[in-house]
């Protein structure tokens, strides 16, 4: 699972971004930057958030994603049928909208289709 979702957001890497309206909802960099410009310099959470927009910024590796999976896989409850339910779920995203998954967007996307194939 992790491989192809590693692989869908570096095809679509290769695209047009995205011109739909919703593109910025599940965009961790924007979303991390609103929030630096909330909060007072030198406090814990402001040094956390720095070093997850750097993060977020560097290059995308298979490691990250598969990383980011088990910890998912490890504190939730979720069977591996969730995660290829949740990977399905990130194809339809991908071809029946506008919104690319990129390396701006894929664990909130990511996250948000584990929600919905667990209560599936």
């Amino acid at each position: 699972v992790s491989l192809l979702i590693y692989k869908q957001v570096l095809e679509s890497a290769n695209r047009k971004p995205s011109k739909s309206k919703f593109a910025g909802d599940f965009d961790e960099v924007l979303y991390i930057e609103k929030r630096l410009k909330k909060l007072q310099q030198g406090s814990d959470e402001h040094a956390a958030l720095s070093s997850v927009l750097r993060a977020s910024r560097e290059d995308l590796s298979l490691t990250d994603v598969t990383s980011f999976l088990m910890a998912l896989h490890e504190a939730s409850d979720c069977s591996p049928e969730c995660f290829l339910l949740c990977l399905l779920y990130l194809n339809r995203i991908a071809s029946f909208s506008e919104v690319r998954l990129d390396a701006k967007n894929w664990r909130a996307l990511t996250l948000t289709g584990l929600v919905v194939a667990q209560k599936v």
